[in-house]
C-alpha cells in the first residue's frame, strides 16, 4: 500500500492528512473511554455518562451549525464537571502518540516539498492540536483545517470545498488519507479529490491476532481492557522491531500478568498495613521488580524458601513418601551421607531410616542456616507478608514464619488446598472448590504461567553456612534452557509494566483476576503456528527433584500414538482439553475411558476424563466429610 500511496504523492501538489486514528493514535479502543478514565482516576462518578450527553445535547442545540467546539461542550456540562476542561486536555496529551505507519507518509511529502496539510472534523481547539501534532514528530505542515473552528465538515464536504477554494485547485491535485469511510473517503470521492481510506489500527490488530479480538468480545465495556489491549495490539502490529519471540511472550502475556498481581499486591499491603514484603524465589523474581516500579511501596526483599526446606525444617512428615524426599534430599547434597544411607537399605522403610539418622540429618545445618538468612532479611518491628503464586502446603509461609518464630501474612494467586493451620492470607483469586484444578482459576495451563512467573535462575537446593543459595548441581538440559530465555522474557515484561503504568497515570487501573484469566485463556486457545512452534520446546517439572520434564505444549505426531503410547499418554493426561488437539482427545480416552482418584476425604470418577464436551457432574457429600464426585467429561 505505501508504494501505491507514494506514487500518488509524487503527482499531486497538495496532500492532506487526517488526525486521530491516522496522525495521531490513543491508547483506548473507543474514544469515550478516555472520559471513563477521567472519571475512575479522579473519582468524578457519572463523569463519562454526563459528557457524552453534553456533547449530544450541545450538538442538538446548535443543530444549524455543522460542528461544535470544545469551549460549546464545556459551557453545556453539567456545573460539577466545567472543571474537568483542562483535565480532558491532559488525559489527551498523555493517550497522543504517533502512528508510526503513516509517519513514513508524511515524512515522504516531506521531503518532496509537497503543500502538507492537516484536515480534521474536531472539536479539540486548534492550538492544542498544532501542539499535539508537533510534540509527536508531525512538524512543518503548511496549514491546519479544524471542522469546530471552521463550521465546516469532511462529511459534508464543506471542508473540502474550502479547501480548493482557498488553494484554487483541481480536486485531483489534492490527496487525502483518513480512517473515517464517509469523511475521508465517499465525501472527498465525490468532489474529485483523491483519497484512500486507512483501516483503524484496532481493526488491523483484531484482524492479524484473533485472541484479542475474541477476548475484547467479552470484555467491550472495561476501560481496563480498553487501555491494556490498545497498548498491546500496537506494540505488536507497529513497535516489534526485535524480532525476539521471548521479548514479545514477556510484553504481551506477562506483563499484564504482573501488573494485576502486583497490584493486588499493592492494594493489600495497605490493607492490612504491611510494612515488610518478602518475594519467594523463583515466582517472586519478577514479580518483586514490578511491583517497586509503582513507586510508592513498602521495603521488600526477594528470598530463598525452597519448599523441601519445609520438610527438612524440624524433620516432621507423616508419611514415607515424604520421608524419602527428606532422604534423597540429604543423600543428594552430601556424599558421606549417601553412603550411610544406601548402606542401610533404606528404601524398604524410609520414616524409620529418617528417625534413626535424625540427629545425623540435623547436624548438617540446613535448617539453621535457614533461619539465620531469613531473619537477616526482617526486624521485630515488621509487620511481614509473603509473596507466592499457588500453594497446597503453604510451605514457604510455614517455613519463614518458623525461622522468625511469629505470624506472618501471605499474599497468593491462589491455594491449591484448603490451609491446615491457622494462617492469615489473602488470594488473587479465591478456590471455591479445592477437588477441581478450575481453569477459571488457574488457566488452562499453570505450567506456562509458571515459565512466565519465574526467573534466569536454575533451581537451589539450600542456604549454606555463609548464607547463600546452593543451585543444583548439573540442572537438566530443559531447566538451563528455560533460564536463557528468561533474561528477554523479563525485559518484555518490564516494559510492559513501565508503559502500562505511565499510561495509567496517577490512577492504577484494577484488572481483575476473572479479565486476566480469560485474558490468558484467550491466547492459549488460539495460539498462532509460531507460538506453537516455539512453545513446544519448553518443558516443565513439578516434582521436588526437578528430574522428570515434560513439555508444556507438545508436538505429538502420529506415530507417537502406536510407537509410544503410554509416554504420549503421560504427556498428555496432563494438559487441559481445550488445548489438545480432536485425535489427542480420542486418543487419550481410549487408553484410559475412566479415571479414578481416591484421597483421605474425597472420591472422584470420572468417565472419558479428557472429552471436551461436559455432560454430567455429580457430587455427594457423605456427614459433610466425604465427598464422592462422578462425571462424564472431565471436572472443570
Amino acid at each position: 500500500m505505501d508504494s501505491k500511496i507514494k506514487k500518488i504523492i509524487e503527482k499531486v501538489d497538495v496532500v492532506s492528512f487526517d488526525i486521530f486514528d491516522t496522525l495521531l493514535l490513543r491508547y483506548y479502543i473507543k474514544p469515550t473511554d478516555l472520559f471513563l478514565h477521567i472519571e475512575k482516576a479522579k473519582n468524578l462518578y457519572g463523569f463519562c455518562a454526563e459528557r457524552i450527553d453534553a456533547e449530544k445535547r450541545c450538538r442538538i442545540k446548535n443543530s444549524d451549525r455543522e460542528d461544535i467546539t470544545f469551549d460549546d461542550i464545556y459551557t453545556e456540562i453539567d456545573d460539577k464537571f466545567k472543571i474537568v476542561k483542562k483535565t480532558e486536555l491532559e488525559f489527551e496529551k498523555r493517550a497522543l502518540h504517533a502512528n508510526t505507519q503513516i509517519k513514513p507518509l508524511f515524512e515522504y511529502a516531506k521531503k518532496l516539498d509537497k503543500k502538507i496539510i492537516i484536515t480534521s472534523d474536531m472539536y479539540l481547539p486548534k492550538y492544542f492540536l498544532i501542539e499535539m501534532l508537533t510534540a509527536n514528530g508531525f512538524s512543518g505542515f503548511d496549514d491546519i483545517f479544524i471542522s469546530g473552528e471552521l463550521n465546516k465538515t469532511k462529511g459534508s464536504g464543506t471542508l473540502f470545498k474550502h479547501i480548493l477554494d482557498k488553494y484554487d485547485i483541481k480536486p485531483h491535485k489534492i490527496f487525502h488519507i483518513g480512517d473515517n469511510e464517509k469523511s475521508d473517503y465517499k465525501a472527498p470521492q465525490k468532489l474529485g479529490v483523491q483519497c484512500r481510506l486507512y483501516p483503524k489500527i484496532s481493526c488491523q490488530y483484531f484482524h492479524k491476532f484473533k485472541y484479542l479480538k475474541k477476548f475484547q468480545d467479552k470484555h467491550s465495556d472495561s476501560l481496563a481492557a480498553s487501555l491494556f489491549i490498545s497498548q498491546i495490539g500496537e506494540y505488536l502490529l507497529l513497535k516489534s522491531p526485535k524480532n525476539d519471540y521471548w521479548y514479545e511472550i514477556g510484553y504481551k502475556l506477562g506483563g499484564i500478568i504482573a501488573y494485576a498481581y502486583t497490584n493486588f499486591i499493592k492494594k493489600e499491603v495497605e490493607k492490612h498495613r504491611l510494612t515488610k514484603l518478602l518475594f519467594v524465589a523463583r515466582d517472586g523474581f519478577i514479580l518483586q521488580k514490578a511491583y517497586n516500579m509503582y513507586g510508592s511501596v513498602v521495603k521488600n526483599a526477594y528470598v530463598y524458601a525452597p519448599r523441601i526446606l519445609r520438610y527438612i525444617y524440624d524433620l516432621k512428615v507423616q508419611t514415607n513418601h515424604d520421608a524419602k524426599r527428606i532422604i534423597d534430599f540429604y543423600a543428594d547434597c552430601n556424599d558421606d551421607i549417601r553412603n550411610v544411607i544406601e548402606s542401610s537399605g533404606y528404601a524398604s522403610n524410609p520414616m524409620k531410616i529418617l528417625e534413626n539418622y535424625k540427629e545425623l540429618f540435623l547436624s548438617k545445618r540446613y535448617n539453621k542456616n535457614f533461619t539465620t538468612y531469613i531473619q537477616n532479611f526482617t526486624s521485630n518491628g515488621d509487620n511481614i507478608g509473603i509473596v507466592d503464586t499457588i500453594t497446597g502446603e503453604f510451605s514457604s509461609q510455614y517455613l519463614i514464619s518458623k525461622a522468625i518464630n511469629r505470624s506472618i501474612y501471605g499474599l497468593y494467586w491462589s491455594n491449591i488446598c484448603p490451609c491446615r493451620y491457622d494462617f492469615k492470607f489473602s488470594c488473587f483469586k479465591n478456590n471455591k472448590n479445592f477437588f477441581e484444578w478450575n481453569s477459571n482459576v488457574f488457566t488452562l495451563s499453570w505450567d506456562f504461567m509458571e515459565f512466565l512467573l519465574s526467573s534466569p535462575e536454575v533451581s537451589i537446593k539450600y542456604i549454606d553456612d555463609s548464607l547463600k543459595p546452593v543451585y543444583a548441581k548439573n540442572p537438566p538440559k530443559e531447566e538451563l534452557y528455560r533460564a536463557s530465555l528468561y533474561p528477554e522474557i523479563a525485559n518484555g515484561i518490564l516494559d510492559f509494566v513501565r508503559d502500562f503504568v505511565r499510561l495509567s497515570g496517577e490512577y492504577f487501573v484494577d484488572i481483575s483476576s476473572d479479565m486476566l484469566i480469560s485474558y490468558i485463556n484467550m491466547f492459549l486457545k488460539y495460539r498462532t503456528p509460531s507460538d506453537i512452534k516455539n512453545l513446544k520446546s519448553i518443558c516443565f517439572s513439578g516434582g521436588f527433584d526437578h528430574k522428570k520434564y515434560y513439555p508444556i505444549f507438545p508436538a505429538i505426531s502420529a506415530s507417537d500414538y502406536f510407537m509410544h503410547p503410554l509416554r504420549t499418554y503421560r504427556i498428555l493426561k496432563n494438559i487441559h482439553s481445550d488445548l489438545l488437539s480432536f485425535r489427542d482427545i480420542l486418543f487419550c480416552n481410549i487408553i484410559k475411558p475412566v479415571s479414578v482418584k481416591i484421597k483421605s476425604k474425597y472420591t472422584k470418577v470420572e468417565i472419558l476424563p479428557k472429552l471436551q464436551l461436559f455432560f454430567v457432574k455429580v457430587k455427594i457429600s457423605i456427614i459433610k466429610k466425604y465427598d464422592f464426585m462422578i462425571s462424564i467429561g472431565g471436572f472443570k
